[in-house]
């Protein structure tokens, strides 16, 4: 995430949906990443009018990272916005209006991107459209990482955590991103990457995938001007990709490449494992449940439990 909130800078910036169960921390990570980006170059909301994206100044947004702390609270016109700057990098609409002497004119409002853009969702699934233009990051519902969370809460309740560490590394980080130049990226191994078979919105994925290797590169820019000189083509500066950024994106990209081949959402494919792991546990071929013993079992929520069982 933190790759994709810097690529803000480039031209082909890349953008993510943040998919979860209610409670389950998306919010939280949303602006912990927004945190790290410099002040002059992100905005945050918690909801937006219908028109606001259509009105705003020409070049408000462009090259900003965007965060929706919520995107099911969007209407209906303003979500239909939101994925236009991000497929197409420009809001054009045209408005009717009347001069002084009653005649009718139109004029177009144009806002320009591109943008980064993450947001929050507790229906992925739902977003079909969307999702074809982002990367879907599946927020872990472990019990394990249930546990590093509170461990880290207790330490923090009793002063173990070193506040003032934390903030000048935020600094540190948001100087990094500050002295980054948007760079075109020359990927020599780019013809022998593929994508596994079956998957959906291939096309569109494939791209992602190339321009998040391009951003891995270009967050190296410094170490790479140093050690090797850039691709120069027509005058224009470009760095070189690695196996070594290749190889990096496979693996951060592994589990958003696979919930893509998924037909269940992130929340849902871990309840599913876990109710799978349950019932195996009681040693039977027939083996029949309530929900209340679920509920019960699995520590999950009355409505968050109808929700997962009516989509499975």
């Amino acid at each position: 995430m933190f790759i994709i909130a810097t690529s803000h800078i480039q031209e082909n910036p890349l953008n993510a949906l943040i998919q979860g169960s209610s409670g389950s921390g998306k919010t939280n990570l949303l602006k912990g990443i927004y945190k790290i980006m410099p002040e002059e170059s992100k905005k945050i909301y918690s909801r937006c009018s219908e028109k606001m994206l259509y009105n705003v100044p020409k070049y408000y947004f462009k090259n900003k990272l965007i965060c929706f702390e919520d995107v099911d609270g969007l209407g209906e016109e303003a979500e239909y916005a939101w994925r236009e700057l991000v497929s197409n990098g420009e809001l054009i609409s045209g408005v009717s209006y009347k001069d002084d002497k009653g005649n009718i004119g139109v004029k177009e409002l144009v806002v320009y991107g591109p943008i980064t853009s993450l947001a929050c969702t507790t229906k992925g699934a739902i977003y079909a459209d969307n999702m074809s233009r982002l990367f879907l990051i599946a927020i872990d519902e472990s019990k394990t990482q249930t546990q590093r969370i509170n461990e880290y809460q207790a330490k923090e309740a009793a002063g173990l955590i070193n506040k003032q560490a934390q903030k000048q590394t935020l600094k540190l980080l948001q100087n990094y991103v500050r002295i980054l130049q948007p760079f075109q990226v020359h990927n020599p191994h780019a013809t022998k990457l593929k994508l596994p078979e079956g998957i959906r919105d291939e096309r569109r994925l494939y791209r992602l995938y190339l321009y998040f290797i391009d951003m891995i590169t270009v967050l190296h820019q410094h170490q790479r001007q140093q050690l090797s000189s850039p691709l120069e083509r027509n005058g224009k500066v470009r760095l070189i990709a690695t196996k070594q950024d290749c190889q990096l994106a496979k693996d951060l990209l592994f589990e958003c490449i696979m919930l893509k081949m998924d037909e269940l959402d992130g929340s849902l494919r871990q309840f599913f494992e876990r109710l799978k792991e349950y019932v195996k546990k009681q040693n039977t071929n027939n083996y029949e449940f309530t929900q209340r013993e679920i509920r019960e079992a699995l520590k999950v929520k009355k409505t968050q439990l109808s929700y997962y069982l009516n989509e499975l």
